[in-house]
């Protein structure tokens, strides 16, 4: 009987060693190769390897009725009550990152559907909001009080978030849909650099 126990022991302790070893085992950060021809007279070709640009871990939320929508209108009468109903500028604050949010997917639904200038102006109407969210929660902190850590984060998080984004977008736009883009990056930019007075 004591042999059973000793050989189940013995093959558990192995499991466990090689289980062990399995995972303990590193995993290399994913690379990107990239080409580039060295000279002219020396046609042979550079292989080098970068890093893949790390996505901004932040979930847009579903942009809901759309300004082509007939009942977009009570959606506008909706978020305006809501609004001025909100008295606490931290709350406050959090609401206009959620309409900032909402901007942005609908700039990038539009954007999809060819609809550029329609996707230009919910960029540019999200980074009023973003802009909104970061005077809110500023006027928190010139109070007194302490901006709270999730309200920080969830600021932080959307702005870059927002940059990412937009970046995009700018990329694939031309003539003025491209100037409306650059200019609703350069918002959010001017908020994300003042975050840190919120600390």
């Amino acid at each position: 009987m004591k042999k059973h126990i000793m050989a189940l022991v013995s093959f558990y302790l192995i499991s466990l060693a090689s289980a062990a070893s399995v995972f303990a085992s590193p995993t290399p950060p994913p690379l990107v190769q990239t080409t580039a021809v060295a000279s002219k007279e020396s046609p042979l070709t550079v292989t080098t390897t970068a890093p893949v640009e790390q996505k901004v871990e932040y979930v847009l939320p579903y942009p809901g009725i759309l300004p082509t929508h007939p009942l977009y209108r009570l959606k506008l009468i909706r978020d305006w009550i809501m609004e001025r109903l909100i008295v606490d500028p931290l709350r406050k604050a959090e609401f206009y990152i959620l309409q900032a949010d909402k901007y942005l997917s609908m700039a990038i639904v539009f954007s999809s559907r060819n609809a550029s200038d329609e996707a230009a102006k919910a960029a540019g109407t999200a980074e009023l909001f973003m802009a909104k969210a970061y005077a809110s929660a500023l006027q928190t902190k010139t109070t007194g009080k302490e901006v709270p850590g999730h309200v920080f984060d969830r600021i932080e998080r959307s702005t870059g978030k927002h940059i990412e984004v937009l970046g995009e977008l700018w990329q694939i736009a031309s003539g003025s849909t491209k100037t409306a883009f650059g200019q609703a990056l350069e918002a959010v930019k001017n908020v994300q650099a003042q975050i840190g007075s919120l600390r």
